[in-house]
């Protein structure tokens, strides 16, 4: 059996826990199960790289980022104070070694294999699974359709007819409780319709996009810590929306979860903790945690750390500071730069704007965590990189993703 036939067989195991976990199962007791695929995994990426990586090496930013989760895990050593810091040191070693996988699947040939796999295999057990899952489940469980909305336009109406399909059922199935889904999956649709217009044949607006996504988590931050403008309140700007009853995935209705703020109170423990522990600029390692008071009860050793939080970026700035936050916006910035300026298709523009987005929303949530959503991320982040993604004209791109639902020839390395 061919290496380019395991590998993708590979990644549809590593992405059980996180589904398991999102449909309320507890595997904790799998964990030394779950981090010997993991490592399997990695070693994988790493063993046969040389058959799947074309260019020249990792973008240098990225190895900044995995030097510093080496040095940090280092730091973690020093910093863990018993088991349950070693499980979160293991655990997050996994999770930011993710950017490895940039060496095989910026493979148009493999990464293609791999997300036809996943589909059709997916698409089976969701129907199995289905009457175990809660709202925010099914929304995690399609991560990967999210990435195809982006290129709609260049599917037949078969494969489109298919998307939407699912589409729908994510939305109805996620109901409005799952806003993070409603978010994230509405972006992408808009995305992808946005094809139809001519709009991508004009880099200079695609740049002012761009830079505006870049820079607006800064501005609403420093708005958000100076009281002029608290985007997660938005209760307080649009108070009809407060108002909507939503009707939960148990049944149960309740008022206000279009508005609510879940997310204010996180950035102002992970602030302060910073501050009191200084360790702002370094970070507190791959180790531990912030000082939370909203979470206290889970640290065994009652120091009152929570190991990490539903907000991405809070957990680049816990474990890196905040070199580690500017550092991991070098990646997300180039990425989506090249492109959108630099790639002879318009489909890689579009991926580019949406990679800008998820630059936001890692403001917002976007769990590190080693699964689907995460691995998505940088499997994005990668094909923007890429040389080979990025030189396909539009002819050469459709034929791509026409081959992910159903598999066609691809000369393409």
């Amino acid at each position: 059996m061919k290496i380019s036939d395991v590998i993708p067989y590979l990644m549809l195991i590593a992405s059980i826990p996180s589904i398991l976990m999102s449909l309320q199962l507890d595997t904790t007791r799998l964990n030394i199960i779950w981090w010997s695929i993991f490592a399997f995994f990695l070693w994988m990426v790493m063993r046969y790289k040389k058959y799947f990586f074309t260019e020249n090496s990792l973008p240098l930013l990225i190895q900044v980022f995995l030097g510093m989760t080496f040095l940090q895990a280092i730091h973690g050593l020093f910093m863990a104070q018993g088991y349950w810091d070693y499980k979160v040191l293991v655990r997050n070693i996994f999770i930011f070694s993710l950017p490895l996988t940039i060496l095989i699947f910026s493979s148009p040939l493999l990464l293609r294999k791999t997300l036809h796999v996943w589909f059709r295999y997916a698409t089976l057990g969701f129907f199995l699974l289905l009457p175990l899952m809660n709202a925010h489940a099914v929304g995690m469980y399609w991560v990967p359709l999210m990435f195809m909305l982006l290129f709609l336009s260049a599917l037949p109406d078969g494969q489109k007819a298919f998307l939407v399909v699912l589409l729908v059922a994510v939305l109805v199935l996620s109901s409005l409780t799952s806003r993070s889904a409603l978010i994230k999956y509405s972006v992408a649709l808009v995305l992808g319709l946005s094809v139809y217009t001519e709009v991508y044949r004009f880099k200079e607006l695609l740049r002012v996009v761009h830079r505006c996504l870049m820079v607006l988590p800064f501005v609403l931050l420093i708005l958000g810590m100076t009281g002029v403008f608290n985007v997660f309140k938005l209760d307080k700007y649009a108070s009809g929306l407060s108002d909507v009853n939503v009707t939960v995935a148990e049944g149960k209705t309740k008022k206000g979860l279009l508005t609510a703020d879940t997310r204010t109170e996180i950035y102002f423990e992970n602030i302060a903790s910073a501050l009191k522990h200084n360790y702002i600029w370094q970070g507190h390692s791959l180790a531990r945690g912030h000082e939370s008071a909203l979470f206290s009860e889970v640290d065994m050793y009652g120091r009152g750390e929570r190991p990490s939080s539903e907000v991405s970026i809070l957990n680049i700035f816990t474990y890196y500071g905040i070199f580690g936050v500017l550092v991991y916006f070098g990646i997300f910035y180039m990425a989506s730069y090249k492109a959108i300026v630099h790639s002879n298709n318009k489909y890689m523009r579009v991926l580019g704007v949406f990679v800008a987005f998820r630059w936001v929303y890692a403001w917002v949530e976007d769990f590190s965590s080693f699964d689907l959503n995460y691995l998505l991320i940088w499997i994005m982040i990668g094909m923007c990189y890429s040389t080979t993604f990025r030189g396909m004209s539009n002819i050469e791109f459709r034929a791509w993703v026409r081959g992910i639902l159903w598999q066609r020839k691809l000369a393409l390395r």
